[in-house]
Parts: C-alpha cells; structure tokens; sequence
C-alpha cells in the first residue's frame, strides 16, 4: 500500500487567535510530536532569495494558487455528492413512517 502524503502551505504573515505569528517550524515541531509524521520545511520565493515579493512573484503564484483551490473544491464536491447519494440510499431505504 501506498504512502499517503500531505503539504502544509503556512502563509507569510499568518498568525493565530492572540495574533502571535505562526511559524513553520512550529508547524513542523507539532506535526512530529503529536502525530508522528515525518515532516520536512521548505521555504519558497522571495524568502529563498532574501528579497521583498515584487510583481513578478505575485504574477507567478497566481496560476499554482487557482490550480490548487480548483482541485480542492473538486475534491470536496465529488465528496459532498458521495455523501448526499448515500444520505438519499438510506432515506429510501428507511422504514420511517414519512407523511405523504
């Protein structure tokens, strides 16, 4: 069986409800103790380089971002049909009384 794989996007600039910053290396250090994942951190763009985003960056992100949330919303939509066509097999099959 296959080894199931998981990314983790922290945003620059994120932080938490007490709008303390939220790390990846935090990230990391809680997907290693608490679920034993073993867990790499690889930091893209501007921040490899060590510069500010320029437009390019922004400009270059934006195909990767709108292909990533295309897919999830794929994803949960196929799930959330799957979901409902059970939800509607057990409906059918239930000796509930329904009013006619």
């Amino acid at each position: 069986m296959g080894k199931r794989k998981t990314i983790v996007i922290v945003a620059e600039g994120a932080h938490d409800s007490l709008l303390q910053p939220i790390r990846a290396e935090y990230i990391k250090d809680v997907l290693t103790e608490r679920l034993g994942l073993d867990t790499r951190v690889t930091t893209l763009g501007h921040t490899q380089r060590g510069g500010a985003p320029c437009a390019f960056d922004r400009i270059l992100v934006r195909p990767f971002s709108v292909s990533s949330t295309k897919t999830d919303l794929t994803s949960f939509i196929s799930r959330l049909y799957k979901v409902l066509k059970l939800f509607r097999l057990c409906w059918k099959l239930s000796p509930v009384h329904r009013p006619t």
